[in-house]
């Protein structure tokens, strides 16, 4: 049966393209936005679920992320509200598009994150719930199909059965998923922070390499991790590859995968602290490029060409995460170049003409380097930009959106 909605414009601006997906509750669709793509949700007429349930979950969820956002300040790690309102007699939710994979699709194609992105990526996801805590608001779907992966960044982009206020700690809907879902939650219905935690815990060990077999995907290897009672079969870090995190890492899973809340890290205040604590290896070197959680040594005698990592001529190689689903690249041959300025005492990064651009992300403001000479190549080298810590560099972005392709970063010690 065709898509009633699709090609219709809800509240009279956001005309919808594309479906995305659907869920239990909600039906997501792709649509134009004054100039750029949104995200719409509408509730799942046709889904398993009592539409007036459906109706009520998207309107809370609306209600949430508005406040997150309005109210809050937001988190660089959750997607951003846009919009809402009612199209007849249902809510509608408009939020940002992030482009990218899930995190359960990213860690797939991998064959699982090494020890270093992993350290990275639940770090970032322990922030949203140190943020979300902080305000109240219990997730209770903290999983890796909810995650989307930008460039190497995590963003939490599903708020469908989040509850804010501290009154919920009480039975209520069972919500979550097989294995990956604290017992308290799954059985009974109960939502604590701590049960956040929980499933952040599982998220991540089912995203991380395992130590034996081959990964079957976030849910399925997070199964094989735990006995029927759901009780760890062994400890954390003899499951999956920790790394030189082993120490650290593997306790702090330990205690968030305690069966009995009460015993578990309780929010994710305690959680985000207790990562603060896991002392990663300090880098060989003074400056350095974080590269999918690897870190790139920069030496100042040296100048670097950064490029995509089909080409010999390169001395960085950037991943291409399209490369492995359809053997597209966008990262240029001689995409850019980073050298050190001993006359400024600076490092500095040119883009080398390349075909999708370059820009710097820096404390939430954009700096287009080059915009790409997209269908008028070859291009011309831009000015060269100077490097600040904490830069994150966007090699290759969308003519339309602006998303990122690729994002690295640049640390200076």
């Amino acid at each position: 049966m065709a898509d009633p909605w699709l090609g219709r414009t809800v509240l009279g601006r956001y005309r919808l393209r594309k479906k995305l997906g659907e869920g239990g509750m909600s039906v997501a669709y792709l649509a134009d936005g004054g100039g750029h793509h949104v995200v719409v949700k509408l509730p799942n007429v046709g889904g398993p679920n009592p539409i007036d349930i459906c109706i009520d979950k998207l309107r809370v969820e609306g209600e949430v992320l508005e406040r997150i956002w309005r109210q809050y300040g937001g988190h660089p790690n959750i997607v951003k509200f846009v919009d809402r309102g009612d199209e007849g007699q249902y809510p509608v939710v408009v939020e940002e598009y992030v482009q990218g994979q899930t995190l359960a699709e990213y860690a797939a194609g991998k064959g699982g994150l090494d020890p270093d992105e992993a350290f990275e990526i639940g770090k970032r996801l322990a922030d949203v719930l140190r943020f979300l805590h902080g305000y109240g608001i219990i997730h209770r779907d903290f999983a890796a199909d909810n995650v989307m992966v930008r460039g190497a960044d995590p963003v939490l982009i599903d708020f469908g059965t989040a509850k804010e206020g501290y009154a919920q700690l009480k039975p209520g809907t069972k919500i979550g998923k097989p294995c990956v879902s604290p017992p308290e939650q799954a059985i009974k219905g109960y939502a604590y922070f701590s049960s956040d935690v929980y499933m952040w815990a599982s998220m991540l060990m089912g995203a991380m390499k395992p130590r034996r077999g081959r990964s079957v995907g976030a849910i399925d290897n997070f199964c094989r991790y735990i006995n029927p009672s759901g009780a760890l079969i062994a400890e954390p870090c003899d499951l999956v590859e920790c790394g030189s995190y082993a120490g650290c890492l593997n306790d702090v899973l330990k205690m968030a995968l305690e069966i009995d809340p009460t015993k578990r890290i309780k929010d994710g205040v305690e959680l985000y602290d207790s990562l603060t604590r896991c002392s990663p290896p300090p880098p060989p070197c003074g400056t350095y490029l974080l590269i999918n959680g690897r870190r790139v040594c920069l030496d100042p005698s040296k100048a670097y060409i950064v490029g995509t990592e089909t080409a010999s001529e390169p001395d960085i190689k950037i991943p291409e995460p399209e490369l492995r689903r359809s053997g597209k690249t966008y990262i240029s041959r001689r995409h850019a170049r980073i050298w050190y300025d001993r006359s400024r005492g600076r490092w500095l990064i040119q883009d080398l003409g390349s075909v999708n651009g370059t820009k710097i992300i820096r404390g939430g403001q954009e700096i287009v380097m080059y915009f790409g000479c997209r269908d008028r190549c070859p291009g011309q080298p831009s000015q060269p930009y100077e490097l600040v810590t904490g830069d994150q560099i966007a090699l290759a972005f969308s003519r339309s959106t602006g998303a990122p392709y690729v994002v690295v970063e640049f640390y200076e010690q």
